[in-house]
């Protein structure tokens, strides 16, 4: 078996280069060993998201497909749909004992989604994997779905291999990008039972991905999730005229005021200023009517790897943030009337009704060059701050009206058009510094 040395940060992530092509296709022996020693085996690559148990559902699927060979009516959803496959199955079904070889996700170009595939310890599952090994050593530059699509291909009529449903087990093509899932809000899928991340390139894309729907619970040393010390800066990006330039200096007003404050920032919602192609291979800059809103990995033009690379990820945290079971359910160390972090999410219900509002009180600094909101919530006449230079508040002024906020999360209705003020020249041109990084801008 070959011992293979991967980079602990592999940017992109993509199992599509040449570089990555033989670490990838070494899960394959991996595979091949404990199938040979009798075991069924399921290969899970680790950007998939369980969200239930997979094997009764494998197991059911296994024995309504020997009902479809042995001609019991009723379980024509369960026939396999390669298209490279044609009807060899009904033709060498000729007996109730032959079982499924291979199960396998279904991915949109190559057919067969390797990251989740579940192996029998059967000769042709033994076979198939075999021949892939072969492919793979042939030609070192295919992939693992790449050597396994053609070895199933290569196979048939002598084994049995199936794609499972998209419905119940979708790559992240199907599951967010057709359908438009961009938080976990968005439209549930209680059918699903695991999820890929597929079709996305990167480490951070992914994860990131995964935060947004929720399918991330790890909390870490750090406490990413329930540090109950750790306070918060959260805002909204309510104006529909808002255009990308203003939505990023938003975005990096945020930052300053964290910084400030010594407040780590919660990401808002940002318009979709380039939406994904239906392929999700690209980008157009016209955006449907149902994709209006979008998280940071798909904001404009801003590289997700890049911009959580330049920026520790103890300044901010993703748009769902508040709505993981792990945050903290009460308030530390401030006024019995502070709200927690921890706000509920109704995840059979669906929309953004299904989110609890943030009950802060609302703040806004004022600025001539924010863009015009036609709807929002109404910010009391006490909370509306105007900075002695327009838009342009100084570290002095943000200390002394939020410094002694006891509050776990300080949330501002939005913070179009302003320019903060670092109080020492170092730090302003470090800040600047590491935000070039992260944007590129």
């Amino acid at each position: 078996m070959a011992c293979v040395s991967v980079p602990a940060q592999q940017e992109p992530a993509d199992s599509a280069e040449p570089a990555l092509a033989r670490p990838v296709n070494a899960k394959a022996q991996v595979l091949w060993a404990t199938v040979k020693l009798g075991y069924d085996s399921l290969l899970v690559d680790t950007d998939v998201a369980f969200l239930q148990n997979p094997l009764p559902v494998l197991a059911d699927y296994d024995r309504a497909h020997q009902q479809v060979r042995c001609g019991s009516a009723g379980a024509e959803p369960f026939l396999p749909h390669y298209p490279w496959l044609g009807a060899h199955v009904a033709e060498s079904a000729s007996t109730c004992e032959s079982v499924i070889d291979l199960q396998a996700q279904r991915d949109e170009e190559h057919g067969i989604g390797a990251g989740f595939m579940r192996v029998k310890a059967t000769p042709g599952g033994l076979l198939l994997l075999s021949r892939a090994m072969a492919l793979s050593l042939k030609a070192p530059e295919l992939t693992l779905q790449q050597s396994v699509s053609q070895a199933v291909g290569q196979l048939r009529g002598v084994i049995t291999a199936n794609t499972l449903p998209p419905a119940t087990f979708p790559s992240r093509l199907v599951h967010l990008a057709r359908p438009s899932r961009v938080f976990a809000y968005h439209q549930p899928c209680p059918k699903c039972v695991v999820v890929h991340s597929s079709w996305l390139t990167g480490h951070a894309a992914k994860v990131w991905r995964m935060k947004d729907q929720m399918l991330w619970s790890l909390d870490g040393p750090k406490k990413y999730y329930s540090d109950p010390k750790r306070k918060y800066i959260e805002y909204s990006n309510p104006s529909s005229m808002a255009s990308q330039e203003a939505e990023l200096n938003a975005l990096k007003a945020a930052f300053m005021l964290g910084a400030m404050l010594d407040r780590t920032v919660i990401l808002p919602e940002f318009r979709c200023h380039r939406c994904p192609t239906a392929d999700g291979k690209g980008t157009t800059p016209k955006c449907s009517d149902m994709v209006t809103r979008c998280s940071l990995g798909a904001f404009g033009q801003l590289d997700l790897a890049k911009f959580a690379g330049a920026i520790p990820e103890d300044l901010f945290r993703e748009r769902m943030f508040r709505y993981n079971p792990l945050t903290p359910k009460s308030a530390w160390g401030g006024s019995l009337f502070d709200s927690p972090v921890h706000l509920s999410f109704d995840s059979g219900k669906g929309g953004i009704g299904s989110l609890q509002a943030s009950p802060e009180p609302g703040w806004e600094i004022q600025s001539s060059r924010a863009p015009e909101i036609l709807s929002g919530a109404e910010v009391h006449p006490d909370n509306v701050l105007t900075p002695a230079a327009d838009g342009s508040p100084t570290e002095d002024e943000v200390i002394a009206w939020f410094g002694s906020q006891t509050a776990p999360v300080l949330r501002f209705e939005h913070l179009y058009g302003l320019r903060p003020q670092f109080r020492h020249p170092a730090r302003a041109s470090a800040f600047d510094a590491m935000w070039n990084r992260a944007t590129g801008m």
